[in-house]
């Protein structure tokens, strides 16, 4: 099995804001935008791809979404035999892509892999069960597809209400909640002036009725005081702690990168970008789902035979400010170190 798996170029669009300016533009096309611009930085010609692996949670979102790794692949260039898998591990899927890439590289199935997540959820669309054999008279209740995602019936939580057990259970305070939140918005503007992102962020041409435009910053970011965050309302239960201003935005875009092995590094004398060490998956208490980084953390870094103080840099899902500070609170890193350039929640 092969030992050593290296990312060799990677690239991303910008993310858009829900019903923002990409709001037209496909997951499979934003894909496919992110997928060419990494395999030109990683100086990968299309036709060595051997296998295709995107994440994508909403493929209801997209025509093309339930073949969507397949299309991707196909509409970036690679041969008609290149196979094709599309996944879903909800927040994790884009991640989940590469560890099974990896799996194959591993075994020998492949050697070059295009890997990535995409969504659009902005064209995530509403449903009528029960259309299809037939609904009586006043009958049919039109349902939000993106909201039923976002709810887990086996807890009966939503996601936002997985956050609130979270804080409850390490005794998170809404001021500092909103201080973490107001910290990664600013960490995100500061990267966006300084340029951080330029070299990651492709450019999306949008075609539009009247005139095309070109969108090439992140929307979500934006001016965030702890004064402003502080005015806001819980949005889910009273008292809470989620706001609309402490939660990850909903959001269109994509990413892409290319994974090869380490002897097709060799061999074409690429210059990697990163090395894949370890990985793990791990499941927790549904109703403290936020907390499933610790313990697929602490596990890969066992598997590596690594610790978390080795780190000079951690990046953590933001998927609200206060499941991120529980994390925080059981590996116990320090917060300077970890999301510098801000992260999901702006």
């Amino acid at each position: 099995m092969a030992k050593e798996y290296y990312l060799v170029g990677a690239a991303r669009t910008p993310f858009g804001k829900f019903n923002g300016s990409l709001k037209d533009v496909s997951a499979v096309d934003l894909a496919v935008i992110a997928s060419k611009a990494a395999l030109d930085r990683a100086r990968v010609p299309v036709e060595e791809v051997d296998n295709v692996v995107f994440g994508n949670v909403h493929q209801s979102s997209d025509k093309e979404g339930i073949l969507m790794a397949r299309h991707v692949g196909l509409k970036t260039g690679t041969r008609i035999e290149c196979p094709a898998l599309t996944v879903n591990r909800v927040c994790g899927s884009g991640m989940q892509a590469v560890v099974s890439a990896a799996l194959s590289i591993a075994y020998g199935e492949s050697e070059v892999a295009l890997v990535g997540g995409a969504e659009n959820m902005s064209q995530v669309p509403f449903a009528i069960r029960g259309a299809r054999t037939g609904l009586g008279l006043g009958q049919g209740k039109l349902e939000d597809m993106l909201w039923e995602a976002l709810m887990d019936s086996f807890c009966g939580y939503t996601m936002a209400g997985t956050a609130e057990n979270v804080g409850r259970k390490y005794g998170l305070r809404r001021e500092e909640v909103d201080e973490f939140a107001a910290l990664s918005h600013t960490r995100a503007l500061h990267a966006i002036e300084a340029g951080y992102f330029d070299e990651e962020i492709v450019p999306v041409e949008v075609q539009a009725p009247k005139q095309s435009f070109v969108v090439k910053t992140d929307e979500i970011p934006r001016p965030t005081t702890l004064e402003t965050l502080a005015k806001l309302p819980p949005r889910f239960i009273e008292n809470g702690l989620v706001t609309a201003g402490n939660a990850s935005a909903l959001s269109d875009g994509a990413a892409a990168g290319v994974l090869v092995s380490g002897d097709y590094a060799e061999r074409h004398n690429l210059n990697p970008i990163g090395r894949l060490v370890s990985w793990a998956v791990v499941g927790v208490e549904p109703s403290l789902m936020g907390l499933g980084p610790v313990a697929a953390i602490r596990a890969a870094f066992e598997r590596a035979g690594m610790t978390l103080g080795q780190m000079d840099l951690i990046e953590i899902n933001e998927a609200f400010a206060a499941q991120f500070l529980g994390c925080q609170r059981e590996l116990g890193f320090d917060i300077s170190i970890a999301n510098v350039n801000g992260g999901p929640l702006p």
